[in-house]
C-alpha cells in the first residue's frame, strides 16, 4: 500500500502540470563555477532545455 502511494505521488509530480523543475535562478551553476567546474553546452537550449522531456 505505501508503494502505491509514493508511486502515485510520483507520477502526479512527474506528469501533471505545472512541471516541477523548469524554475533556474541559477544556484545550480553558481555552485558548479565556484568548484571550478564548467557546463560544455553549445547553446543556450542543450544548456537549460535539453534534461527535460514534456
Amino acid at each position: 500500500m505505501a508503494a502505491a502511494g509514493v508511486f502515485l505521488i510520483t507520477a502526479i509530480a512527474l506528469f501533471v502540470p505545472p512541471y516541477i523543475g523548469m524554475a533556474d535562478n541559477g544556484d545550480y551553476f553558481r555552485v558548479l563555477y565556484s568548484n571550478g567546474l564548467y557546463f560544455n553546452a553549445p547553446d543556450y537550449d542543450s544548456q537549460y532545455l535539453g534534461y527535460f522531456v514534456k
